[in-house]
This record gives structure tokens, C-alpha cells and sequence, in this order.
């Protein structure tokens, strides 16, 4: 099996990829994983609760090699589908900050056992691209997530909202992101 490239790149800088070449999973996981997982989110900010519960966000796990270029991202893609040919993956690569230094790739799962297994393979490909590479796991969405409820290793289902000064502005935050992607 191949890992296939998307031939989009995104507004913020994203290009997807995956070992179906029409993308199937990660197509399907934007509208019946993250816009609603967003909503829900969303709704929960609204009501003005002060937790949070985790569905999807629970179970959305991020698998992530900092690198320092596209180039790079690429090569590890390849050092990774040439090392483990009949694994099936997905995710994407590049920046949602133009103007950062690095570049990373991120492989998508959603079990803890998946992400282990990608975990201790992203090391090795990316070792064999640069020994400096960092890899590390994150869960759900980083940048909404983890603003609102602190550091995913202390998350349960229901977790209480860590930094309530930020919900107006994330809930503004994550309309813009469903305006934009629906």
C-alpha cells in the first residue's frame, strides 16, 4: 500500500494524506467526527457549563514529528510506508503557523492501541530523516482543547473547563472554524 498525498493545500497550510488514494477516512471523519465534535463543543460553551463532556475528543488521538521543512515531512512519509507497507494510516502535514520555523506531520487515530503502534514506528521513520526529530501523542484538537481544559493527560469524559476567561473568545474562535469548513 501507498500513502497518498491530497492535492489541496489548506488555508491554513495543511495538506492531508492517506493510504487510500480518494482519502475516504479523512473525508468522512471531517463531517461525522470533527464538525460535530466542534459543535457539541460549542453548544456545551454556549450553555455555559462548566464541563466539558469528551465524546469524540476523547477518543481522537494525534500522533505528531516536528520537523524542519515540508521536504522533510515527505521523506518521513515515505521512510514510513517504505518500513511498514501494509500499514494503513492518516493524517496530514505542513503548519497552521506560516511563519514557524518547523513543519510537522501528524498521523490520526482513534484508539490507544493505534496510536502506540504509530507512536513507536513515527519515531523510528523520522530517526532515520533527522536524529534531532521530535515525536510526541496529543489528544483531540490541541489548539481548542487543551486552551480550555488543560494538558490531555488529565482529562477524563467529563472534564471541568480549566480557563473560562477564554470562552467567548473560542467560542468566536470555533465559529469561524465551522463557517469556514462547512
Amino acid at each position: 500500500m501507498s500513502i497518498h498525498v491530497g492535492r489541496r493545500i489548506s488555508k491554513e497550510g495543511w495538506i492531508s494524506f492517506e493510504t487510500d488514494i480518494h482519502l475516504t477516512k479523512t473525508r468522512r471523519n471531517i463531517y461525522e467526527r470533527c464538525l460535530p465534535c466542534l459543535e457539541r463543543l460549542r453548544e456545551q460553551l454556549i450553555s455555559g457549563k462548566g464541563d466539558i463532556e469528551l465524546l469524540e475528543a476523547f477518543n481522537c488521538w494525534k500522533i505528531t514529528a516536528v520537523l524542519d521543512s515540508m521536504e522533510q515531512c515527505e521523506q518521513v512519509m515515505l521512510e514510513y510506508q517504505r518500513r511498514y507497507p501494509d500499514h494503513y494510516v492518516y493524517g496530514k502535514y505542513g503548519t497552521g503557523n506560516k511563519e514557524s520555523p518547523t513543519r510537522v506531520i501528524s498521523f490520526h487515530t482513534d484508539t490507544e492501541k493505534e496510536r502506540d503502534i504509530i507512536f513507536r514506528r513515527l519515531k523510528i521513520a523520522a530517526a532515520q530523516i533527522t536524529p534531532v526529530s521530535r515525536v510526541f501523542i496529543s489528544r483531540a484538537c490541541a489548539n481548542v482543547y487543551a486552551e480550555l481544559l488543560g494538558d490531555w493527560k488529565f482529562w477524563s469524559r467529563v472534564t471541568t473547563i480549566k480557563k473560562r476567561g477564554i470562552v467567548p473568545d473560542l467560542i468566536n474562535r470555533i465559529n469561524r472554524m465551522l463557517y469556514y469548513t462547512s
